[in-house]
């Protein structure tokens, strides 16, 4: 392996954070000795150690997970850790996601046939700013100034529908509609 994510967690209890991630990863510690055990993993590049602790840190990681190239795949990896035993829960699952997704969904309808095909292609196609602008015949910087521009007329499109909480991390934590007719979010008496 020659690139891969590189974390370093402690654990109280190494016992069962050895058998949660011999679950959630589908293999087991690639070497382990007592007080340690790393997994290692080519797919998706990981290396990930735990190490006992007497007193767990109050600092650290707060989530985990895994980055796939399609959210097909997301689906597949959520029916393998729930079929392991463990339970999942994603950000589609809390409303204000979904209420965001569907703000989402309803602004780009609005944006411009050339802003929308933009923003589909590269956040959820996943598609580079480099691949659209060989697939659309553009300069990479062509390219990349039409995504920021979409980009942009999205943001202000939300804003002026909505007004967005955000937690120190950046997620959405709550969505207060602006009581406008047009509203995105479909919660507004217009």
């Amino acid at each position: 392996m020659s690139e891969a994510v590189h974390i370093a967690l402690n654990t109280t209890d190494l016992k069962s954070s050895v058998d949660f991630y011999r679950r959630f990863l589908g293999s087991g510690p690639a070497k382990q000795r007592p007080g340690y055990a790393k997994f290692q993993l080519a797919d998706p590049p990981l290396n990930l150690a735990l190490n006992e602790v007497a007193v767990a840190s109050k600092t650290g990681i707060n989530h985990l997970g895994l980055q796939v190239s399609e959210s097909s795949a997301v689906w597949q990896r959520r029916k393998e850790v729930e079929a392991s035993g463990l339970s999942t829960r994603t950000e589609e699952d809390d409303d204000t996601s979904q209420a965001v997704q569907s703000a989402l969904r309803s602004m780009m309808d609005k944006l411009p046939d050339a802003d929308r095909a933009a923003l589909h292609a590269t956040e959820w196609e996943g598609r580079s700013q480099k691949e659209l602008a060989e697939i659309w015949g553009l300069s990479v910087s062509g390219a990349k100034s039409r995504v920021q521009r979409a980009r942009q007329k999205l943001r202000e499109l939300l804003l002026d529908c909505c007004h967005f909480e955000l937690d120190a991390r950046g997620k959405v934590t709550d969505m207060i509609p602006r009581q406008r007719a047009d509203c995105c979010c479909n919660r507004c008496e217009g």
